[in-house]
């Protein structure tokens, strides 16, 4: 099989080993393609034409409309890995520079046209010990980042009202429902309160679950990003200052979805509803 390649599709090859989480967008000219089940996948998901060369499946979508199809696949919870040419064709070039300059996730939007005015982009990241369970979570596009720790049969009732919509667990970890958003695994290591106090010194050293769960995040969204996002420095939340309801009452109280399929109304769809820029 090395052999049959041809030079530009050991390139994606090389590239696609380096992000086998992620769906590889792969520039060619004016269009973005991806291959094999990446194609596939996009082509069943897009609803676009699947097409083949050489026996290989492919579909692409054209790089002045990728953003509009990224969104499309970002809130079906996948990753894409975006794989541009970064130099110009030219004659006598055989293959172009290309990398990976951006991975974008569920909880790792920052782009301003991917962002919704009515819901939150939250990255929550967790490690467990014993009966308890160390939470951090962050929306990078508002630098919002907090931190609690609980015990673990407590977690579904503080998800259900953090809406998150990407998890980034240690690997064997599983959570004790099924959610709705992606789910991201890392080796235990990766969990690290130095990444955290690098950024913020001391940080959460009062709560070492959170400040663990905080530093695998920091992590994860440097990874992703390429590099930091502006965070305020996170603050930690106690179960003795916060009342909680649990999911069933919040699904009751229509808080934040209706109960009903065709229902549109929630209580916080009435209340948000403001008039002027501050609210």
């Amino acid at each position: 099989m090395e052999g049959e390649l041809t030079p530009m599709m050991r390139q994606y090859r090389d590239m696609k080993a380096r992000y086998p989480e992620a769906i590889l967008f792969f520039q060619l000219g004016d269009f973005y393609e991806t291959f094999f089940e990446d194609a596939e996948l996009i082509a069943r998901e897009l609803e676009i034409t699947l097409t083949s060369r050489d026996g290989v499946p492919m579909a692409g979508v054209p790089v002045r409309r990728a953003e509009f199809y990224v969104q499309k696949l970002l809130k079906r919870g996948y990753k894409v890995a975006l794989c541009p040419q970064l130099e110009p064709p030219g004659r006598g070039k055989k293959l172009l520079k290309r990398a990976v300059v951006r991975v974008l996730t569920p909880g790792t939007v920052i782009e301003e046209g991917a962002l919704e005015a009515d819901r939150d982009v939250l990255l929550a990241a967790l490690w467990p010990e014993g009966e308890r369970v160390g939470l951090a979570w962050a929306e990078a596009a508002s630098g919002a980042f907090f931190a609690e720790e609980l015990p673990w049969a407590e977690l579904p009732n503080l998800a259900a009202r953090l809406s998150v919509v990407e998890w980034l667990l240690p690997e064997g970890t599983e959570l004790p429902w099924k959610p709705a958003a992606a789910l991201t695994h890392r080796p235990p290591f990766y969990f690290q309160e130095e990444a955290l106090w690098k950024r913020f010194p001391g940080a959460l050293s009062a709560a070492p679950l959170a400040a663990k769960a905080a530093g695998g995040l920091l992590r994860y969204l440097a990874e992703t990003l390429g590099e930091l996002p502006h965070l305020r420095p996170p603050t930690l939340r106690t179960e003795a200052e916060t009342m909680v309801l649990d999911a069933f009452t919040q699904r009751s109280l229509e808080l934040t979805a209706p109960l009903r399929p065709e229902g549109k109304l929630t209580l916080l769809s009435v209340l948000d509803r403001t008039k002027t820029p501050m609210g």
